[in-house]
């Protein structure tokens, strides 16, 4: 009987509390009135019970006539709270339950209501019902109470709210405690462990950020130095390491800030006079990487120990791994302290060297294709022709020059084709036009019949089986022999249908001969094909069959005769007696840039570097002039190209 009063007391209790602190403007509770004769008649039991002229049996019947005749006075609540110690005396828990939660949830402000949610609490605690618990002393306006029991029950909150795994609602109570200046050491001691151990790191970063509980601050800055650290936030790393050493009593931690504070500085410290290189110099891209070295002594003017360029160039190896190019940027920021970063060629550790030049704040040249690696990244440069500006040059061109708006991709099921389709399906979808067909094929394909058929309504022969059977039925007809109906094929009976105008194929040059073959044996030769540079081989046009439509891709407006005849060219093939790579020529423009700007404009920071690249409109390139666009792209003139009576040209629209 007791346990289901206690039971049904808590229900009610917490459901009254629940509610009560859901209400948007609190109600002021009126006093209870004083009555005279209910004070004396108490007062005159008291003195009879305490001479022990009445027994406990009386006493309460007595009481109870009291609180019949007077309810919601002084005296109603006294004998009630009177009633709750005979209860207990008599080891009634439940009576004595009850009675105080009577006086708990009295609509009136008397005295003893917070007396009785005290021993509520005790009762609670006792049982471990945190919940409770902490639900009643919220009912209790703290702030208005003397500083010891505002302590108190501060105290209490720590603890339930620790029990309950509550821990920012628990340093919310550790925070009331330090702003009375009780924070006693073993509270110290559990918050410290709680923000040490218990809060996650996101949880840390709102200690910290916030600056909801200020005086408790200091047990976080360390984990959140450290935080900072691992994410390169260096600007963010230093301030929480200085705030720590100023406001820390604990000699230990202040050591240990002013390591962090001198381990920040070597990543700020620079040598204007050293630029960083890092790139695969073992491997399967290690003849890349010796061409770029290369290009950039070369870019940079120090090829060989003769010159008298004031730079040094700091080259290291990046394995090709991520691991790898972690420690080179570590090295050349901290050991070296390099004014810039060129270099990784790798799309994969191109961002890792991008991520910490952006934390570092130190200027990097990236010659990977990447997408969006320079985005909100003001530090990042990038010097490549991206598969993403070549895609919309030549979307663009064939938007202006021809009527197509549906189109349809045949791609190799390896990761270029993959790729490229899926940038050029972005391009035409944020065009609001239609891709109509798509379909891929094994990277090594010869065949290619069944994918033409596929896109072209000769594959699946349900979607026109009506189509089929009459074309069938006309075909015996004129040949008059049922026994051939087994020899004659789909493509003698069904035309090709067609949904799309244009067919973009991201592959090679063999791949594109192979295609365009198996498209004129269907006598399909109105559609656009388009490509990319991959296409822009002399080879291509020996083989390329008489397809009529127009074939085009995008690449440099440069010829090859144009290139082989450039300064950077022959100068490479002389010095290094080699043709320079590609990439070799994007490395030689992004050194060429960095010595440049470093000679005109008196720099001395990475800041001074990064604002005047930034700010560069156009300098000469390799082969040709180039611009730094608002994202910090180089950018260069790029064309249509078409190949056409055995040639491969710069696209011009026909003029009738």
């Amino acid at each position: 009987m007791i346990k289901n009063n206690y039971l049904i007391f808590f229900f009610s209790l917490f459901t009254y509390l629940y509610l009560s602190s859901c209400a948007h403007v609190p109600v002021p509770k009126p006093k209870p009135r004083l009555h005279p004769s209910a004070k004396a008649q108490l007062k005159t039991l008291l003195y009879q019970y305490n001479k022990k002229q009445i027994n406990d049996f009386k006493l309460i019947k007595k009481l109870k006539i009291i609180e019949q005749t007077y309810p919601n006075t002084h005296s109603f609540f006294q004998s009630l709270f009177l009633r709750s110690k005979l209860a207990l005396k008599s080891g009634d828990l439940g009576l004595q339950i009850q009675l105080l939660e009577q006086i708990a949830l009295s609509k009136y402000n008397s005295p003893l209501i917070k007396r009785a949610i005290l021993r509520l609490i005790k009762f609670s605690e006792e049982r471990r019902q945190y919940q409770f618990a902490v639900s009643f002393i919220l009912q209790l306006k703290i702030k208005q109470l003397d500083a010891p029991l505002q302590n108190y029950l501060y105290t209490k909150l720590f603890k339930y709210y620790y029990q309950l795994q509550q821990y920012f609602n628990a340093l919310a109570a550790g925070q009331s405690l330090a702003d009375n200046k009780s924070l006693q050491f073993a509270i110290k001691k559990q918050i410290s462990w709680i923000v040490k151990n218990l809060l996650s790191e996101k949880e840390i970063a709102t200690l910290v950020r916030e600056k909801k509980y200020p005086d408790l601050q200091i047990f976080a800055l360390m984990r959140y130095g450290k935080l900072m650290l691992k994410e390169k936030n260096f600007s963010e790393a230093k301030k929480t390491f200085l705030q720590l050493f100023k406001t820390s009593q604990d000699q230990n931690e202040k050591q240990s800030a002013l390591s962090f504070l001198q381990k920040i500085k070597k990543y700020k410290s620079v040598n204007k006079n050293k630029i960083g290189l890092i790139v695969p110099l073992t491997g399967k891209y290690k003849k890349i990487g010796r061409a770029i070295v290369n290009a950039v002594s070369l870019g940079l003017g120090i090829w060989d120990k003769k010159s008298n360029s004031w730079l040094e160039l700091i080259i290291v190896d990046s394995h090709g791994s991520n691991q790898h190019t972690e420690l080179a940027v570590h090295k050349l920021l901290t050991q070296d302290q390099v004014i810039a970063i060129i270099g990784n060629p790798l799309s994969k550790t191109s961002k890792i060297v991008a991520k910490a030049a952006s934390q570092f704040e130190v200027p990097y040249i990236s010659l990977s294709q990447s997408p969006d690696i320079t985005i909100n990244r003001p530090y990042v440069f990038r010097n490549s022709i991206t598969s993403k500006m070549q895609l919309e040059i030549l979307f663009n061109a064939i938007q202006e020059n021809f009527s197509a708006n549906k189109w349809a991709t045949l791609y190799p099921n390896d990761a270029y084709g993959t790729k490229h389709s899926n940038l050029f399906w972005d391009i035409v979808l944020e065009n609001k036009q239609s891709i109509v067909g798509a379909q891929s094929y094994p990277s090594k394909e010869k065949d290619f019949n069944k994918e033409v058929k596929s896109l072209s309504g000769l594959y699946f022969l349900k979607d026109r089986e009506e189509e089929y059977k009459k074309s069938l039925k006309q075909w015996l007809s004129k040949n008059k022999n049922k026994r051939r109906a087994h020899s004659v094929s789909v493509d003698n009976l069904l035309k090709p249908v067609l949904q799309f105008q244009a067919l973009f194929i991201p592959d090679t040059f063999r791949s594109l001969i192979q295609i365009s073959n198996m498209l004129i044996y269907h006598e399909i030769d109105d559609i656009l094909l388009l490509g990319t540079n991959l296409w822009n081989k002399p080879k291509l046009i020996k083989f390329l069959p008489k397809y009529t439509a127009p074939i085009l891709f995008a690449d440099s407006s440069l010829t090859y005769k144009d290139k082989k005849n450039s300064f950077f060219y022959k100068e490479f093939k002389k010095i290094f007696y080699q043709r320079p790579h590609l990439l070799a020529s994007y490395a030689y423009e992004a050194a060429h840039l960095v010595k440049e700007t470093l000679t005109k404009n008196n720099i001395s920071t990475r800041l001074q570097l990064q604002t005047a690249m930034s700010k560069t409109a156009n300098f000469l390139g390799a082969f040709e002039t180039l611009y730094i666009s608002e994202n910090r792209e180089f950018t260069r003139p790029l064309s249509l190209y078409q190949i056409k009576k055995n040639k491969i040209q710069i696209y011009k629209k026909e003029t009738k």
